[in-house]
């Protein structure tokens, strides 16, 4: 199902009423401070206790791991969009337990008034009903900056599908990390960590949340 909107709604919670759709996907513009151009994923919640744009504090949304990597590959194959393409971290509503996600186009506020953009927005997201679910395994990427471009090679060369991505500065929220596991369909088996990012004291607070409940890690 698609949920099209020129700003999607990031209140929408109402969605979750609907007759069990597979994945919700919100086709949205968004605004880059430094207004680069891109075309980018990413799951909803908010890793903090504000909720300024949705959702409610401290809150994931299901996230939809490999319908963000089905686009990853469709977006960043493409000879128009791939040198565009980046996952963002996790961030704003709504609040769903539908699979969901964000798929965007924007930078700057001319740029997400260009009509062609849009429509490649559409036909990308049309060509997700035809692509093969094939990974290599799912995640949860912890650090890096709010577009994080490690874990987009990661995605687009070792097939890593990235559920939730909690960027450096929430990652003193080592309690989130349940949610970032529990709140994802299918669920990550490990956790991927953008190591030089983040403080030793804060990595080495993460490592013993990983380990208490079991999940892997590997260095980015």
């Amino acid at each position: 199902m698609l949920a099209e909107s020129v700003a999607a709604n990031i209140n929408s919670e109402f969605l979750d009423d609907m007759k069990t759709p597979e994945c919700i996907i919100f086709l949205s513009a968004h605004s880059s401070a430094r207004g680069i151009e891109s075309f980018t994923v990413h799951s909803e919640g908010n890793w903090g206790s504000e909720a300024a744009l949705g959702s409610k504090g401290r809150s994931l949304s299901v996230a939809a791991p490999l319908h963000m990597l089905k686009l990853a590959r469709i977006i960043g194959n493409s000879e128009r969009g791939g040198s565009n393409f980046v996952y963002e971290a996790t961030h704003h509503g709504p609040l769903l337990s539908t699979p969901s996600l964000f798929m965007e186009f924007g930078g700057g506020e001319s740029a997400k008034m260009k009509k062609h953009k849009a429509e490649m927005l559409a036909d990308y997201a049309y060509r997700i009903l035809d692509a093969d679910d094939y990974h290599e395994k799912i995640v949860v990427g912890i650090g890096g900056q709010h577009y994080s471009e490690k874990f987009t090679r990661l995605a687009l060369s070792k097939g890593y599908a990235f559920a939730h991505i909690m960027p450096k500065y929430y990652c003193s929220e080592v309690e989130m990390l349940e949610q970032a596991f529990e709140r994802s369909f299918p669920k990550p088996s490990a956790a991927v960590i953008e190591w030089k990012s983040i403080k030793a004291e804060t990595r080495n607070s993460i490592i013993k949340k990983l380990n208490d409940m079991g999940m892997e890690y590997e260095k980015a």
